[in-house]
């Protein structure tokens, strides 16, 4: 389904502020690091990527195998984080 987002994702993201986003996701934490977060529909790990260099144990999960593909070429640049494919659905 999202195979022919994941290509054009992060370009239609490029105007998002990320580390500003991940800022904002410690204010609601309050500044507390829990023991884990897990980050239901990842992406390319827009989101997982900041908050792991602000020192977060965070893992992305998606349906995606394409999205999940783009975040691994995007980490291998900066980051180890673990990925794993799952519906988030409830």
């Amino acid at each position: 389904m999202y195979s022919s987002f994941a290509r054009v994702y992060d370009e239609l993201m490029r105007d998002v502020d990320r580390e500003a986003w991940a800022q904002y996701i410690v204010e609601l934490l309050g500044g507390k690091k829990p023991l884990a977060i897990a980050e239901c529909a990842c992406g390319t790990g827009a989101l997982t990527i900041p908050l792991h260099k602000l020192g977060y144990n965070i893992t992305g999960f998606d349906s995606s195998e394409d999205m999940r593909q783009r975040k691994k070429v995007r980490r291998e640049h900066t980051v180890h984080i673990a990925g794993y494919a799952a519906s988030c659905a409830a």
